[in-house]
């Protein structure tokens, strides 16, 4: 939720696009961001279980063995897996 609020105002644009469990106007609160992002993980697991020809790959990008998981995942180097836009570190008061 930190990274969305500090990023470009994408808290502020995501909040005025009504999606499907997230409608224009939500999102004042961390809870609110977070229920949802949940929400949509589940929706994407069950979507994936329920289409086999499908294969969903997640990966915890704050692990820093990200890099490595994916590249063992699309058969990359995990130099092709780096961070690059990182900014500096931001924080914002929880709402």
């Amino acid at each position: 939720v930190n990274s969305l609020r500090t990023f470009l105002d994408f808290d502020e644009k995501l909040k005025q696009c009504d999606l499907k469990g997230f409608p224009a106007g939500t999102g004042d609160t961390n809870e609110e961001f977070e229920a949802f992002f949940h929400e949509h993980a589940q929706n994407i697991r069950n979507f994936v279980k329920n289409h086999p020809s499908h294969t969903l790959i997640e990966v915890n990008i704050e692990d820093p063995n990200a890099g490595t998981q994916l590249a063992e995942a699309f058969g990359q180097n995990a130099k092709c897996w780096v961070k690059r836009n990182a900014g500096a570190a931001r924080t914002v008061s929880p709402r």
